[in-house]
């Protein structure tokens, strides 16, 4: 069976929701997680309203480096 690594980007645009917490896992690896919140507008076509939309983010590594 053969392992394959990929990796995707992706760009969110928000508020962060809590500070970012900064982890090492046993193997040695920098592990940053933090939540952030996106608005969505408009909810059922009324401007007035908008719906929240959490995200849980973890940086790994290089990226957990400079988060």
């Amino acid at each position: 069976m053969e392992l394959r690594i990929t990796s995707d980007l992706y760009m969110l645009a928000g508020a962060l929701g809590r500070d970012p917490e900064q982890k090492m896992t046993q193997s040695g690896k920098n592990l940053v997680t933090f939540s952030v919140a996106i608005g969505k507008q408009p909810v059922n076509g009324n401007p007035d309203q908008t719906e929240t939309v959490w995200r849980n983010v973890a940086c790994w590594t290089k990226l957990a480096d400079s988060a």
